[in-house]
């Protein structure tokens, strides 16, 4: 399936998106995640053009692509592990399929401020979607296999925030510059 048409079918029936995709190899998807990342990675970049002091476009351009596609896939590693904890019929390719194409809402406008983070919640969704469909699981254990992975991720980033902040207050000299 071409890209515009596997766009419109993940956004308006994910199930159909997903129950077609049962045969298509993982070279396929890499490329249609590789091809649609180039345009996040433009329209991040052009974003952040718009505020002062960045000025290094081709610097954010390549980093916000690697680093997409990067986090993406360990992404898919961390979630296949869970989702096989919870009994997915099928192997780390199709949890890959899974992630790499429920990321397209957040590829096409999770760049946007503000409204971004509710296309970040449509690509869990899929997530869930895609894992129930692909990996035959149901839709609880799609459900766990998504959001626990989630859950120590954000209780990870709180510890690390907790743990930046009290160290900047137990170093007030930093914060002064007074090193």
């Amino acid at each position: 399936m071409d890209i515009p048409s596997m766009v419109k079918l993940l956004l308006t029936d994910p199930k159909a998106a997903f129950a077609g995709e049962k045969k298509t190899e993982l070279p396929v998807i890499v490329k249609y995640f590789a091809v649609l990342s180039v345009f996040y990675a433009v329209m991040t970049s052009v974003w952040n053009l718009l505020f002062p002091g960045i000025a290094f476009f081709f610097i954010s351009l390549v980093s916000n692509y690697v680093i997409f596609f990067v986090v993406t896939s360990i992404e898919g590693l961390i979630i296949h592990f869970f989702a096989y904890v919870f009994g997915a019929k099928g192997g780390l390719k199709v949890t890959l399929k899974v992630v790499f194409y429920s990321m397209t809402p957040v590829i096409l406008l999770g760049w946007l401020p503000w409204i971004g983070a509710l296309f970040s919640i449509w690509a869990i969704m899929l997530q869930i979607i895609g894992l129930k469909s692909l990996h035959e699981m149901s839709t609880e254990k799609a459900t766990l296999a998504v959001i626990i992975p989630m859950a120590i991720m954000f209780v990870f980033y709180s510890m690390f925030l907790f743990m930046s902040m009290f160290w900047f207050l137990m170093n007030p000299q930093i914060m002064t510059g007074m090193v």
